[in-house]
């Protein structure tokens, strides 16, 4: 991926994780934040290795 892919990547996840921190059903709430979590795991570790 190219650097620039990269951060929008992360800009888009910083968006849901907004759209889900409004989310009234706490399990759903929960749950996306932690996929969240897991793909910013993945993209910063994406990132070290570019």
């Amino acid at each position: 991926m190219v650097l620039n892919d990269m951060q929008e990547v992360e800009n888009i996840i910083n968006q849901l994780r907004g759209y889900f921190q409004a989310e009234e059903h706490e399990g759903v709430r929960n749950n996306s934040m932690r996929m969240l979590d897991r793909l910013e795991i993945i993209l910063k570790k994406k990132i070290e290795t570019e």
